[in-house]
């Protein structure tokens, strides 16, 4: 039996398990965990209920929290199971995952998962580069720790103002503050992208999360994680660990399985889907309906066509009790890349990124249930400000690489500032 637990109060407590029968695995909420006038569903796609889960049901949101891609099959390899065998690789790396969950077997004490920090030299950045899916592997298989996502990352504690010092890889139960995201060497400056559009978007009103770049072989892209904040009190001695804060993304909320981030039907309408998320389980709805809108515009103008369900989430308050949107991550310009031009959420009726009219801007507006005059406000602003942002952003980071970049995602923009 697999448990899970939630991290609530300060303390670890049984929400639910997962039992295997004849083959067949199941999901059901602890009974105990039910009659607790502070429980609350672990997904908004799995509410409270006595009677078991099937697989159809709950595989979208915990599958959800397990790596994709090459870092996914080279753990599966590693672990010596299927890539297709979520569970196991969850079962593996237990401890430390996006949100406030953490997983052990019924017979494992959580005293066993003892709270360390080993020192990761900085010189070590160095070699994460030459094997990223492989570097990305042994880190979550050391630290126990599962980050969603097909890009090769990993999970660090750091201790400090300093960025070139004082980095540990957590292990037991430690949290992780920051994620480090390693490039291939196919997209060596990667992380510079994503710094630019990141730190463009914050210009852009767009709240995102905290983010800076690191030298190493090839720059990497480090952020730091907004569910795992600092209490307010800190310890007399030792290190201070942050906690954990609950999210899911919009994916997981829909109960989709990973494969269904992007839209593939016209009648899918991604967009209206997340409205309603937004509608009915955000503590306000008006603001993050207004927020929700801004990453979408600054994704088409920027070309990020890797806007898919995965990179929007929700994120719950320390007494689980609120959800807001959470800060925008993931924001690259895939156009300037070379990659698809057919958007993970369509605008309208069209995913494809240079088809994209004003028309369809009242089309996205009407899904959204969002007036057209404040649609059209908010992408006619971010038109005016988005280019300099881009340019002052490259400015900020510290590699001569970073303006020729800045300037290739305005050059690959520039017909849909007037579109």
């Amino acid at each position: 039996m697999l448990e899970v637990l939630r991290f609530f109060q300060g303390a670890y407590e049984r929400a639910g398990s997962f039992t295997r029968e004849n083959g067949k695995v199941s999901f059901r909420y602890d009974n105990e965990y039910l009659k607790n006038t502070h429980a609350h569903a672990l997904s908004i796609s799995l509410p409270l209920r006595a009677e078991p889960y099937e697989p159809f049901e709950f595989q979208g949101f915990f599958e959800g929290l397990v790596p994709e891609g090459k870092t996914r099959t080279e753990l599966a390899r590693r672990m010596g199971v299927s890539p297709s065998d979520w569970l196991s690789l969850l079962e593996s790396l237990n401890c430390e995952c996006i949100g406030a969950l953490v997983f052990k077997r019924e017979t494992v004490s959580l005293a066993e998962y003892e709270s360390s920090l080993i020192p990761f030299p900085i010189k070590r950045f160095d070699t994460l580069a030459d094997a990223p899916s492989l570097s990305a592997a042994e880190a979550a298989e050391a630290s126990r720790l599962s980050l969603s996502g097909a890009q090769a990352k990993l999970g660090l504690f750091h201790l400090g103002d300093d960025p070139q010092d004082g980095w540990f890889t957590p292990r037991g139960l430690a949290p992780s503050t920051h994620i480090v995201k390693v490039p291939d060497e196919n997209h060596p400056y990667l992380a510079l992208n994503e710094y630019i559009c990141m730190k463009a978007a914050a210009a852009c009103r767009v709240t995102v999360a905290d983010c800076f770049t690191l030298p190493s072989k090839r720059p990497l892209f480090v952020t730091r994680r907004f569910d795992r904040p600092l209490p307010e009190r800190a310890p007399n001695d030792g290190p201070t660990f942050p906690i954990r804060l609950h999210q899911e993304d919009f994916c997981q909320a829909a109960g989709f399985p990973s494969y269904g981030k992007y839209e593939m039907e016209p009648t899918d309408n991604y967009a209206a889907s997340a409205s309603r998320t937004i509608e009915r389980f955000s503590s306000n709805a008006i603001a993050d309906k207004i927020g929700f809108t801004r990453q979408i515009i600054f994704d088409y103008l920027v070309g990020n066509c890797d806007n898919h369900l995965k990179n929007y989430s929700l994120q719950y308050s320390e007494d689980w009790n609120r959800r807001s949107l959470a800060p925008a991550y993931d924001l690259v310009s895939t156009t300037v890349l070379g990659y698809s031009r057919l958007m993970g959420i369509s605008i309208g009726d069209t995913r494809d990124i240079d088809a994209v009219t004003r028309d369809e801007w009242k089309l996205f507006a009407q899904d959204l249930r969002m007036p057209q005059a404040l649609v059209l406000d908010e992408l006619d602003a971010m038109r005016e400000s988005v280019t300099g942002a881009l340019l002052e952003a490259a400015g900020s980071a510290l590699f001569d690489e970073a303006k020729e970049i800045a300037e290739a995602i305005v050059r690959d923009m520039q017909p849909r500032l007037t579109a």
